[in-house]
């Protein structure tokens, strides 16, 4: 796993004032309009995840999780809580290119891909439950087909054809 990553994974965290327990960084490969699901199941503690993904080309990431209090049937006061503080897209630099921290409709987020490349979706927060807690979500994206080159060949031998025709249209 990349030293840099976990080293910015880790500021981050520290920055909202909570120190990691774990930092997980999960490959999904490329992207390109796909929908994966993502989530995980957390012992008591805070967590960094994020899931790291490519895209070949310009495009738009949608990414949502959400978590709520499971109380265990038979077990009164035992439950599975994850509470997340915020959700973000991050460039390969791990800068941050949008995030959501007000989870008062839900945790979610939409954001142009300014470049192909690579991106991380991360989650934060804290499973608070006393066995821990889970959280759950989708990763999206929809991007453009770039072109092959011989669709640009008939483009330009289109646009050759037609000034062709319009210059003989002009002398006769």
């Amino acid at each position: 796993m990349n030293l840099r990553i976990l080293a910015a994974a880790a500021a981050t965290v520290l920055s909202v004032g909570a120190s990691a327990q774990t930092v997980t960084v999960a490959t999904l490969g490329a992207m390109d309009n796909t929908a994966t699901p993502i989530g995980a199941f957390k012992a008591p503690g805070f967590y960094l995840d994020l899931y790291e993904f490519t895209v070949n080309g310009l495009g738009l990431v949608a990414g949502a999780a959400i978590s709520a209090p499971i109380d265990l049937p038979g077990f009164p006061g035992v439950e599975y809580s994850f509470e997340i503080a915020s959700v973000a897209l991050l460039n390969s630099s791990l800068g941050v290119i949008d995030a959501d921290v007000n989870g008062t409709d839900g945790f979610s987020l939409q954001a142009p891909l300014a470049a192909p490349g690579t991106y991380y979706f991360g989650v934060l927060g804290s499973a608070t439950g006393i066995l821990g807690g889970a959280y759950g979500g989708v990763l999206q994206t929809v991007v453009a087909a770039v072109p092959e080159p011989e669709t640009y060949a008939m483009l330009l031998a289109g646009l050759g054809a037609m000034g062709l025709i319009s210059r003989r249209r002009r002398q006769h």
